[in-house]
C-alpha cells in the first residue's frame, strides 16, 4: 500500500504521527508520505516522513475561523495559490494509485475526496458529546447549536456524505457515542478509541 496522510494543523499533525509511527515498520506499507495543509509539517519531518506538495506557514497559523481578518492576511500571504497547489498534489497522488488518510476535520476530508483515491478519515474535531450525552440531547442556546441538533449529528450532512462515499473505506471517530450515531447512516465506522488520549 502507498499511503498519503493529510492533516490540517499542528495538533492534527501530531495525532497523525501517532498513527503513522507504527505503520513505518509495517511491510504492508510500500510508501508513506504526508501533506500538512497547515504549516510545514515539522511533526512529519521528525519521523522522516517525506512531505509531498507545497507547504507554507501562513500568518494565521491555521486559525482563520476565529477571526475574519486572519483569513484576509492568509489570502494576502498566498493561501489561494497554496491551496490550488496542494489540491493538484492530492489529485496527482490519487491518479498514481495511492490511498489517502485524512486526519482532522472537513478540510482534509474534502481534499481526500478530491484526490479520487480510496480514503479513510480520522475525525479529531467533532464529538456527539457537543450535542448530547448518554442521557439525551443537551439544551441548545445559539442558532448554530440548534442547527447542529436539527441535522441529527455533530457531523453535517456534507460531512456525512463525504464519509459515506464508496471510496471512503474507514471512519475513525474520536469516541464511542459519535461512532454509535454515525452508524445510523451507511458509513464504515470503526470505534477503536481516541488517538489523542489512548496509547499515551
Amino acid at each position: 500500500m502507498r499511503l498519503l496522510c493529510l492533516s490540517n494543523g499542528h495538533g492534527e499533525d501530531a495525532i497523525a504521527c501517532r498513527i503513522l509511527r507504527p505503520l513505518q515498520q509495517s511491510t504492508a506499507i510500500k510508501e508513506l508520505v504526508a501533506l500538512p495543509l497547515v504549516g510545514t509539517g515539522q511533526a512529519y519531518q521528525s519521523l522522516n516522513i517525506p512531505i509531498i506538495g507545497q507547504t507554507k506557514a501562513m500568518p494565521s497559523g491555521g486559525f482563520v475561523y476565529m477571526d475574519g481578518s486572519q483569513l484576509v492576511r492568509d489570502v494576502r500571504g498566498g493561501l489561494v495559490p497554496l491551496t490550488l497547489s496542494q489540491l493538484r498534489s492530492v489529485r496527482q497522488w490519487g491518479r498514481s494509485g495511492g490511498q489517502i488518510l485524512a486526519v482532522g476535520d472537513i478540510v482534509p476530508l474534502l481534499f481526500a475526496w478530491w484526490g479520487r483515491a480510496p480514503y479513510g478519515f480520522v475525525g479529531t474535531a467533532k464529538s456527539e458529546y457537543y450535542l448530547r450525552d448518554e442521557s439525551g440531547v443537551l439544551t441548545r442556546c445559539t442558532w448554530f447549536e440548534r442547527m447542529e441538533s436539527w441535522a441529527g449529528s455533530v457531523y453535517s450532512p456534507l460531512e456525512r456524505w463525504l464519509i459515506g462515499r464508496s471510496r471512503c473505506h474507514a471512519v475513525f471517530p474520536r469516541d464511542h457515542l459519535t461512532a454509535m450515531f454515525l452508524r445510523k447512516w451507511d458509513i464504515p465506522v470503526f470505534d477503536l478509541g481516541n488517538p489523542m488520549m489512548d496509547g499515551f
